[in-house]
């Protein structure tokens, strides 16, 4: 621990606690880190080891560690709810590009046809489960879990455990955060909804000039055919803009402890 606050073997394992707290919620609500198709064995091993690499460089408490039970444990609960907070921060590009996938799944006609998705663990349409697995791809090959566990070092130096300070700003940080997901998520599903719509625009003439044709018939594999060409054509574009939000990762993580280390 710091210089200046000699701790006995007693109080060096509760903040170790505190410490692993935070480690543990955090990989509960980070992608990858926390994945449901991870061990819980391997889970609780890395969060062992990462609260243990970080304890050494763990600000002490100014006040100390409460020594009555009850207030520890509210000051264990305020460091899960730390580390809940910063997953969240991290889990919302994921969540963007799944949200991306169920309007480009429902503007194709594939909203009827579900996968399981192994992160999340429940049933979604077919390219919601692609953006998600592509959202994970590109978080991996840019190290974004580096990004995590470094902000997350980065907090026990600016946020000691038992320091957070719950203010009324961090509701408009996360109403923000929420927000900016959803203007991800169209930016993402903005070219195969605009194909989309120039499709059934070009349909809705056709069926004017030649009421004898069944356009439904005719449109839903014009759709499904445009969509893809399409989602195949702005790939780039979309792995761009995933790694400009991971990038961005960084800033909302420091944004989230500066509000609660105020």
């Amino acid at each position: 621990m710091s210089a200046g606050w000699p701790l006995g073997l007693y109080e060096e394992f509760t903040v170790f606690l505190l410490v692993l707290a935070r480690v543990s919620a955090i990989f509960a609500a980070t992608p990858v880190l926390g994945g449901r198709d991870v061990p819980v064995q391997l889970k609780a091993g890395l969060a062992l080891i990462l609260a243990l690499v970080l304890l050494p460089v763990v600000a002490a408490p100014p006040q100390g560690v409460p020594a009555h039970l009850w207030a520890y444990g509210l000051w264990v609960l305020g460091e899960v709810g730390v580390g809940l907070l910063l997953g969240f921060a991290a889990l919302l590009l994921f969540v963007a590009a799944q949200v991306a996938g169920q309007i480009i799944d429902f503007e194709l006609g594939f909203g009827i046809v579900n996968v399981i998705d192994p992160e999340f663990g429940h049933q979604l349409p077919l390219v919601g489960s692609f953006k998600n697995l592509l959202a994970l791809l590109v978080f991996l090959g840019l190290n974004g879990h580096h990004v995590v566990i470094r902000a997350l070092a980065g907090s026990f130096r600016v946020l000691p455990p038992g320091q957070a300070r719950w203010a009324p700003e961090l509701t408009g940080n996360v109403v923000g955060l929420l927000g900016q997901l959803f203007v991800f998520a169209l930016q993402l599903a903005a070219p195969v909804m605009a194909a989309i719509f120039l499709v059934n625009l070009a349909l809705g003439i056709v069926s004017r000039t030649v009421p004898q044709m069944n356009v439904f018939v005719v449109g839903l594999p014009v759709q499904a055919a445009v969509g893809l060409a399409v989602l195949a054509l702005v790939l780039p574009f979309t792995v761009a803009l995933l790694a400009g939000l991971l990038e961005g990762l960084g800033r909302q993580l420091e944004a989230v402890i500066g509000i609660l280390a105020r």
